[in-house]
């Protein structure tokens, strides 16, 4: 099921590499790259509307995971993240793959706030990969 939430602002996850420590006959070490990406996760600040869909959607996706007992294809989707520039227009997407809702926040709320200030709630994905694919060509270099 497809869904769309507007995204306040978002961590581009960290990437590390494992890296082995190399002993040589004279005790002297270095290091050599290892065979394992592992991924920050990927934290969200979401706007929440007046029917809280954000919410309600990423509360039932966890339940159903929690639930599961055998249907693995459903508690797995590929989330992306379209990059806007000033004037509104998709220019960068990013897919990460085979997400799903690792924490949920909770909402603020109160008579103090603003009262156009949006309600928003932090969500924590994990993922296994992901892709990044420019929307619109770059503009050609200047001789």
């Amino acid at each position: 099921e497809d869904t769309a939430f507007w995204c306040q602002s978002c961590n581009f996850p960290s990437i590390t590499m494992g890296a082995n420590k190399v002993a040589t006959n004279r005790s002297i070490g270095f290091w050599a790259p290892g065979d394992s990406i592992e991924y920050e996760d990927l934290r969200l600040t979401l706007m929440v509307d007046r029917d809280m869909l954000a919410v309600r959607v990423l509360k039932e996706w966890q339940e159903n995971i929690v639930n599961s007992q055998v249907n693995t294809g459903k508690l797995y989707s590929d989330m992306k993240i379209i990059f806007l520039t000033g004037n509104q227009n998709a220019n960068l997407s990013i897919t990460f793959k085979n997400t799903f809702p690792y924490y949920l926040g909770g909402i603020q709320m109160g008579a103090q706030l603003a009262p156009d200030a949006p309600l928003t709630i932090d969500a924590t994905f994990k993922f296994m990969n992901f892709v990044i694919d420019p929307l619109v060509s770059p503009a050609p270099a200047k001789p």
